[in-house]
């Protein structure tokens, strides 16, 4: 037998054993591709492009943070970078290189939510539990179709930093954490995660190649911002500035209806995930990290950041697996097929949700934007003057325009 037959053969045999991981990956595909053909036209969100913009603007020579006000880490803009190398002056062929870069992320993301759960509970159903749940947020599938989102990789890094870390690979699972919170600030628990299970077991010889880990990919991520002279912006904006950005001005009564109206028919099934997380890591003091994991983003939306569907996401994914964890301990036949009935309704609701959702709102954003927006300067590839900055939005615009060397021009871009 040859080599590359072998090797055919020894995939067949893992596919075989793991036929539920092929179907969970083959579910998740087709779910995020669907939204694709429902869109008649080009559909941009206006994050999306500033992304994008905020890439162009790195690979032309000119430090984001200078002249794009925005609190999000640079790895973002250094993914945007690359689109901007591959594709110059092709700004659809950026967006489409974004979306699909974004709908893979998120495959991962459902992948390795559901393993993980195998791999506490070695149960199939419980993993199918834990993908169902992912994919039944509307958001979560649709969000990919319409451009880049850097939440995305970080939970694909920041899940697969936690799988590393159980397998003992503390270089690697520090390399990722790192990649995890350098696209999203609340991608750091990733950080503490594998840093506290190495100092939990007492191997503390396993810091040394983390922290040089840690630091390349830092080094890495910063460098070409540093040498274009964004260094201290950029401190100032991603450290600093997106904590007076958050949305203080919401109380916890707010935020609890704001969570219920957008998860919908989920949310119960999210708050036993929650609890579900806590009760394993008290069962089994191996798995602190689900109940951390699980707490972290709930303190997120409850106190700090919550202004968006997207916010979700993080809490989204360590409630599915802490869901599917409790739902791994069951053993009664009947008590699965209450669960199975739960997520197949929560799911159909979801899903009928967001596609009404799709079909009723207007693309207003697609090929022709308003020529002054972000969109707009992101599509006809315009490089705002020295004279200028843009922002994110109307919070860090107002944040900034009681600065005395403040060179705002308002969150639109100049044409010309």
């Amino acid at each position: 037998m040859s080599y590359q037959s072998w090797r055919l053969n020894e995939l067949f045999k893992r596919l075989h054993t793991h036929w539920w991981l092929s179907a969970v990956a083959v579910f998740a595909a087709l779910q995020l591709s669907i939204y694709f053909p429902l869109r008649q036209t080009r559909r941009m969100l206006p994050d999306a492009a500033v992304f994008l913009l905020g890439g162009d603007l790195l690979a032309a020579g000119y430090a984001p943070y200078l002249r794009l006000w925005d609190v999000k880490p640079p790895m973002i803009y250094n993914t945007t970078a690359l689109f901007a190398l591959i594709a110059p002056g092709d700004p659809w062929t950026q967006f489409y290189l974004g979306s699909a870069l974004t709908t893979i992320a998120a495959v991962v993301i459902v992948l390795l939510a559901a393993s993980l759960t195998y791999r506490l509970t070695a149960r199939p159903f419980a993993a199918f539990v834990t993908a169902v749940l992912i994919i039944g947020f509307h958001n979560f599938v649709q969000l990919p179709s319409v451009g880049i989102f850097p939440k995305y990789f970080t939970i694909s890094f920041g899940l697969a930093s936690v799988w590393c870390s159980l397998d003992d690979r503390p270089a690697l699972a520090s390399a990722f954490a790192t990649i995890a919170a350098g696209y999203w600030q609340w991608g750091l628990i990733f950080v503490m995660l594998v840093y506290g299970r190495a100092w939990r077991q007492d191997r503390l010889a396993h810091w040394r190649p983390m922290v040089f880990a840690s630091l390349c990919v830092t080094i890495i991520a910063v460098m070409p911002i540093v040498l274009l002279g964004g260094g201290v912006p950029m401190i100032v904006e991603v450290i600093i500035d997106v904590f007076r950005l958050g949305d203080h001005g919401q109380t916890l009564v707010d935020r609890i209806q704001k969570f219920i109206r957008f998860t919908g028919f989920l949310w119960p099934l999210l708050v036993a995930g929650v609890v579900g997380a806590v009760e394993t890591a008290y069962r089994e003091r191996a798995h602190y990290w689900l109940a951390a994991g699980a707490l972290w983003p709930v303190w997120q939306i409850g106190f700090v950041d919550f202004d968006s569907l997207a916010d979700l996401h993080l809490l989204l994914v360590f409630a599915a697996i802490g869901l599917g964890v409790a739902v791994g301990t069951l053993r009664l036949e009947r008590h699965q097929q209450i669960i199975v009935v739960c997520l197949v309704l929560a799911f159909a609701g979801g899903q009928l949700y967001d596609m009404r959702q799709v079909l009723d709102t207007p693309d207003d954003n697609s090929v022709s934007p308003d020529a002054n927006s972000s969109r707009g300067a992101f599509i006809d590839q315009r490089i705002p003057p020295e004279s200028c900055s843009i922002s994110m939005g109307e919070k860090m615009s107002q944040l900034y325009s009681d600065r005395p060397d403040s060179r705002y021009c308002g969150t639109q871009v100049p044409v010309g």
